[in-house]
C-alpha cells in the first residue's frame, strides 16, 4: 500500500492504492501546531500570554517596578523617621497603590509565566506582596488597633 500526502489549493489530503490499484482519496483536516508550546493556566489563548510576557518582559515595566519595590522597602522607615503626622495618609496611599501593583503583577506572571503558579517565586512574591499589609496604616490599625 502506497501513500501521497498533497497539499493542493490549502486541501490535505492523503490518497493511497492497494496491491489491485483501487486509488483512494481521503481529506484529512491537519492541525497546524501553535508557535507558544508553555504550560500555563492561560494556555488556550496563546497571544494573551505572548502579551502579558512582552508587558512583563519590557524593560520600562521592569524599572518602573524596581523603584516601586524600592520604595515598598524604603518609604515607611523614612516616613516614620523624617515626615511629618499629616503625610501619613498620602504616603499610605501611595503604598497602597504600590500593593495593588505587586497583586497585578502575582496575577499577570501566575497566568503568563510556566512554572510560575505555586512554584517558589510565587510565595516569595505572595509573602512579601502580603507583608506590605503593615505598611499601610488604614489596613494595619483596624487589625492592631
Amino acid at each position: 500500500m502506497d501513500f501521497e500526502e498533497s497539499d493542493e489549493n490549502n486541501q490535505n489530503t492523503v490518497s493511497s492504492s492497494d496491491s489491485d490499484g483501487n486509488h483512494k482519496v481521503k481529506k484529512v483536516k491537519i492541525k497546524k501546531p501553535s508557535k507558544y508550546k508553555g504550560k500555563t493556566i492561560c494556555r488556550y489563548c496563546p497571544l494573551c500570554v505572548k502579551m502579558m510576557n512582552c508587558i512583563l518582559n519590557n524593560k520600562c515595566y521592569m524599572f518602573f517596578m524596581t523603584m516601586v519595590t524600592l520604595y515598598a522597602l524604603f518609604m515607611d522607615d523614612i516616613r516614620v523617621l523624617s515626615c511629618p503626622v499629616s503625610a501619613d495618609e498620602i504616603l499610605w496611599g501611595v503604598t497602597t497603590g504600590a500593593f495593588a501593583l505587586f497583586i497585578i503583577e502575582l496575577v499577570l506572571s501566575s497566568l503568563a509565566i510556566d512554572g510560575y503558579l505555586l512554584g517558589f517565586y510565587f510565595w516569595l512574591d505572595l509573602i512579601a506582596t502580603v507583608s506590605l499589609i503593615s505598611d499601610i496604616g488604614w489596613i494595619w490599625n483596624k487589625i492592631f488597633p
